[in-house]
């Protein structure tokens, strides 16, 4: 089971092609499916297959990157009967349990329902994760979230600012006064392309942000309608890469400038290369990453999640070891999050090395 889910993934990022430069998150499949292992408090560490519980796992929409996250890492944790059968050292999911993943309208409200207990754990950006725990931008009313625990990385979406290859646009800046098509409103990616944009100093009375769905954008781009396309999702989407039927288009790279703004100790914005033909373009450019984590609360019990993950393949600390094929230089570790690791997954990095 862990091996199907680690293969799914790795499929994805060997798709996108992502090379860090720089960083921490770290990718580990192995510890991904360690996520539905931390069961709420109050569950015992041994489930009788006889128990079936469900666990929650909140997500973007049916379809979306995201979900197709939760769905894999359901799948790797189920195991409703028990399976007497399973050898220890195999991956066979949890006895007694079966993972979910859960809609909701996004990252604000993954992130409530886990605050609250209507969710077991969530799928979220790592950008609108920092911004929970400190109770910033839209998480400002809530106020910070202190009990919020990640289990691992689980992948990563990309900035992509899309011009059409004759476009004057030839940096971010450039983008002053244009048309620019996003995500749909108050979606996960328009929240980050805000608060991006916001930190480079592209606020709205410079840029004219215009949230829509992917498809339409590509449309408007196409006919001349928007000057840009910006927006925080999986490269190589279908909408995008269907636009260069019909026109050569360009990233626009990250300079140096922007780099500044952004800073090089961040844990949610990463610096990355693109590679030639990602989005069907002719050449690298470098970009931002943002992590996806999988997140629980400290809620999620101890003992449970260590009983459950001892059959999971997990990395010695300091080992410098990755499961993402596509990382150029894997030289951060599975805690560098935005937020502290749960003490399971501190338990079990312990008692492997």
């Amino acid at each position: 089971m862990l091996q199907r889910v680690t293969k799914s993934l790795r499929s994805t990022w060997n798709r996108w092609g992502i090379r860090r430069i720089y960083g921490a998150a770290i990718i580990l499949a192995g510890v991904t499916a360690l996520g539905g292992l931390s069961l709420m408090d109050g569950l015992v560490s041994q489930v009788s297959a006889q128990d079936v519980t469900y666990f929650r796992i909140g997500t973007s929409r049916p379809g979306s990157h995201l979900f197709n996250i939760a769905a894999e890492i359901g799948n790797a944790i189920s195991n409703p009967t028990g399976g007497a059968d399973c050898a220890p050292t195999d991956a066979c999911g949890v006895p007694g349990v079966v993972g979910m993943a859960q809609t909701t309208a996004g990252a604000i409200e993954s992130l409530q329902q886990l605050r609250e207990g209507g969710l077991d754990a969530a799928i979220v950006q790592a950008d609108l994760v920092a911004l929970a725990a400190q109770g910033k931008g839209p998480f400002k009313e809530a106020g910070p979230d202190p009990d919020l625990r990640a289990i691992a990385t689980v992948g990563d979406v990309a900035l992509q600012v899309i011009v059409p290859a004759a476009s004057p646009i030839k940096t971010l800046a450039d983008l002053k006064g244009k048309r620019v098509a996003t995500n749909p409103a108050e979606s996960d990616g328009a929240i980050s392309i805000s608060q991006i944009f916001t930190t480079l100093g592209l606020t709205s009375r410079r840029v004219k942000l215009l949230p829509m769905e992917l498809s339409e954008a590509a449309s408007q781009l196409a006919a001349g309608k928007v000057d840009a396309i910006a927006i925080v999702e999986r490269p190589d989407l279908a909408e995008i890469t269907s636009i260069a039927e019909h026109m050569p288009i360009r990233l626009i790279p990250v300079g140096a400038a922007e780099k500044a703004k952004i800073g090089t100790d961040r844990r949610d914005l990463l610096l990355a290369h693109l590679p030639a033909g990602t989005d069907a373009t002719s050449g690298e450019t470098d970009t931002f990453i943002v992590p996806v984590l999988f997140v629980v609360t400290t809620k999620t019990d101890n003992t449970v999640a260590h009983e459950l993950a001892r059959t999971l393949v997990v990395p010695q600390r300091d080992t410098k070891l990755t499961s993402n094929p596509a990382a150029s230089k894997p030289d951060a570790h599975v805690e560098s999050t935005v937020i502290p690791l749960h003490p399971g997954v501190e338990q079990l990095l312990g008692t492997t090395n």
